[in-house]
């Protein structure tokens, strides 16, 4: 059953972790719209997180969430949290990439175990709505990812 993000965020920060929250568990939103409360009013800050995460948090929303022993391999470790994804129609696994560090570090390496073979792999980057091809490579069984720019929040689409 899909997970549900009920909340009222009033600041900007609240707003972020409840986003991020959703990316890493496939969870949907809902702002207010309580019948028994006096839903109060968004702040221009708080409406800017939601139309920049929205595009990122649709992709994994309602996605199974894979429960497979080692399926990601971060390096540096710790940089990013990241969750694997069967996709709603079950053609694609997704990867949700959030940063957890705000180190200029030039770069973190994925390391991905999918449980099926994938012959692309796409990129949708926080703020942008629309997929972008990612160059990967197979090695030992899994595919190997450079991200090579600090985006926050991504998304990585297998197909």
């Amino acid at each position: 059953k899909p997970l549900l993000i009920h909340s009222y965020p009033t600041d900007p920060l609240i707003a972020e972790k409840i986003m991020r929250g959703c990316l890493l568990s496939g969870a949907g939103w809902s702002l207010g719209g309580s019948s028994t409360l006096i839903d109060p009013a968004w702040s221009p800050e708080v409406e800017k997180i939601y139309r920049i995460y929205l595009p990122l948090v649709k992709s994994v929303f309602g996605a199974e969430m894979l429960l497979t022993p080692d399926p990601v391999r971060v390096n540096p470790a710790g940089m990013v949290k990241t969750e694997i994804f069967r996709s709603r129609d079950k053609k694609a696994y997704l990867l949700s990439v959030v940063f957890e560090s705000d180190t200029l570090v030039p770069e973190v390496k994925l390391s991905v175990k999918l449980p099926g073979d994938c012959s692309r792999a796409e990129i949708l980057k926080m703020g942008e709505s629309s997929w972008q091809a990612l160059d990967f490579r197979r090695e030992e069984g899994r595919l190997e990812i450079k991200i090579s720019e600090n985006l926050h929040c991504c998304v990585i689409r297998f197909v």
